[in-house]
């Protein structure tokens, strides 16, 4: 009995560790979050501080991620959370106050449009932003 139940909680404990490696596998969501919250820590002032909430993937190898990231500010505290887009060719954090700038606020609405779909929507160049 002894050896079986061995067997069997290395059997589970052997698939615990294949599960947790996905995020090693490029095309897995897994990997795909991964590497979006790092490229998307570095933009905050505190990379390590960060925590990311309503994480959602998209394409065919979860290689769009659009998401909700908080960091401490520069007094320590935590900011007020913002959303990100990230991608092979673009990572972006919103701002919190679109009126310090418009531009950059609607190219920001434009960049989730198109990343954070199943169906991508029209380009940046073309949101009407400049």
């Amino acid at each position: 009995m002894y050896l079986k139940t061995t067997r069997q909680l290395g059997g589970v404990a052997l698939a615990a560790l294949s599960f947790g490696a996905c995020d090693q596998i490029p095309g897995t969501e897994a990997y795909a979050r991964r590497v979006a919250e790092q490229r998307v820590a570095q933009l905050l002032l505190d990379p390590e501080s960060a925590v990311f909430s309503d994480i959602e993937s998209y394409g065919a190898q979860h290689e769009r991620v659009c998401g909700v990231v908080n960091g401490r500010n520069r007094m320590g505290g935590y900011a007020e959370p913002v959303r990100f887009v990230s991608s092979p060719s673009l990572t972006a954090l919103d701002q919190n106050n679109p009126e310090d700038d418009p531009v950059e606020a609607c190219l920001f609405e434009a960049a989730t449009a198109f990343y954070c779909s199943e169906q991508p929507g029209p380009a940046i160049e073309t949101a009407g932003c400049l």
